[in-house]
């Protein structure tokens, strides 16, 4: 038996259990006909969308990260994101490519940041205010004060 085109291989559930049966309509004009409702404000039209798009953008960032809380988190934050974003999505690519360009982004943020994170802690006895010695400051040469130029 021939699998249809387009068809994923796997059902994607989320982390809660709920699965996401209507990723599994490929449809890119009924995609910009719920983008155009959602541009003028109809959530109805934008939670369609997420419907239709979150097992896969899930299944996505979760093959990247491979943490699934932070998978699930990362998720809800890319749907924020294109949320904010809709206004200037210009329909010139599929809604899907648009969607998973801003996960990647998200995800590649977030390694970014952990990576920052975990180069080192910052030791904040350093920044005390009594243990900072006022005398240590010098004024740059040339006898002006950085305040008054």
């Amino acid at each position: 038996m021939n699998k249809p085109s387009g068809a994923p291989s796997k059902i994607v559930q989320g982390p809660d259990g709920s699965s996401d049966s209507d990723a599994f309509i490929n449809d890119p004009d009924e995609d910009f006909r719920l983008v155009a409702l959602a541009q003028k404000g109809d959530m109805r039209a934008y939670d369609a969308l997420v419907t239709r798009h979150r097992g896969r953008i899930y299944a996505m960032i979760r093959n990247m990260i491979h943490q699934e809380a932070d998978a699930w988190d990362l998720s809800q934050e890319v749907f924020i994101k294109a949320w904010h974003a809709l206004p200037r999505f210009e329909a010139k690519a599929k809604f899907s490519t648009w969607l998973y360009r801003i996960a990647h982004n998200a995800v590649y943020d977030w390694t970014r940041k952990r990576k920052i994170d975990s180069a080192g802690e910052l030791n904040d006895e350093i920044f005390e205010k009594e243990r900072i010695d006022s005398a240590s400051f010098t004024t740059p040469s040339g006898g002006e004060s950085p305040d008054t130029t």
